[in-house]
């Protein structure tokens, strides 16, 4: 700001003209008006930009301008979000405040098609199902499948588990206990009947060769095949019981005759 100053005395006489001038600058920075508190917020529930204005001990309020810049870092629910408005009025003071808002997701992902727990045979155990899962933040979520199997010889437990976990480290896992038994017996065969001559001399057989029994099992090829023959074989027609017995303990028998000839009937017909 300029003054001119013109001097005289009493008399009219004038001085010379004489200028001054007074030099000065705004050293006052804007206020932002509306600037919100850093908060913390929920994925689903992150607050709408407010409408922040500013005033200036100079410069008219319409003469302001504030900018805003957000600058995003929540991914899939979680993360900071940082807000900032800044103004700067003609005398090149500047302005600025920031908002944090921090995202948080605090409910677990939601697991669908879990099966239920189920008792079945040891030939009936079912594919493993598809299952999927659903978050409130996260769109990118992968289910993990593992298994447990405990099923030996057709019986035992099959635990299968599922599990998710979202962006925001919350997880959710369910199990399904299948329960594997067998209640099917073995099926057998026993070897032919047989015709043998006492020892010389005796009315007895001690070496007798019965043969084997075949056996199988549904569930597993673990099975105990034992016979009920005496150690010696008296004369005429003996009996012989065997069994299968599968791990589970079912078991089934069948029976073969052995006839003992004594040395003295050697050429009777016995078929």
């Amino acid at each position: 700001v300029t003054y001119n100053y013109t001097i005289k005395d009493d008399c009219e006489n004038f001085a010379s003209e004489i200028n001054i001038t007074y030099s000065g600058s705004d050293r006052t920075a804007p206020i932002l008006i509306g600037v919100p508190d850093n908060t913390t917020a929920n994925c689903g529930e992150i607050p709408v930009v407010p409408n922040v204005t500013a005033t200036d001990n100079c410069a008219q309020d319409a003469s302001l301008t504030v900018s805003f810049v957000e600058n995003n870092e929540e991914i899939e629910g979680c993360g900071i979000i940082s807000r900032t408005w800044s103004v700067s009025d003609n005398c090149g003071n500047k302005t600025s405040a920031t908002q944090i808002i921090t995202v948080v997701d605090n409910q677990v992902p939601v697991l669908y098609g879990v099966p239920e727990g189920i008792t079945i045979t040891c030939d009936e155990i079912p594919d493993v199902p598809l299952v999927t899962a659903t978050d409130n933040c996260d769109a990118t979520l992968t289910v993990v499948f593992s298994e447990i199997n405990q099923v030996t010889e057709g019986h035992g437990t099959i635990i299968r588990t599922w599990s998710v976990i979202d962006n925001c480290e919350n997880q959710t896992s369910a199990n399904q206990t299948i329960t594997v038994i067998d209640d099917r017996a073995p099926v057998i065969t026993c070897p032919p009947n047989i015709t043998v001559f006492a020892d010389e001399g005796s009315c007895e057989a001690t070496q007798v060769e019965l043969g084997e029994a075949v056996a199988s099992d549904n569930c597993g090829t673990e099975l105990t095949i034992i016979n009920d023959a005496p150690v010696v074989f008296a004369t005429g027609l003996t009996t012989v019981t065997w069994t299968a017995t599968d791990d589970a303990g079912n078991s089934i028998s069948c029976e073969q005759t052995v006839t003992v000839v004594s040395a003295l009937n050697a050429n009777a017909d016995y078929t």
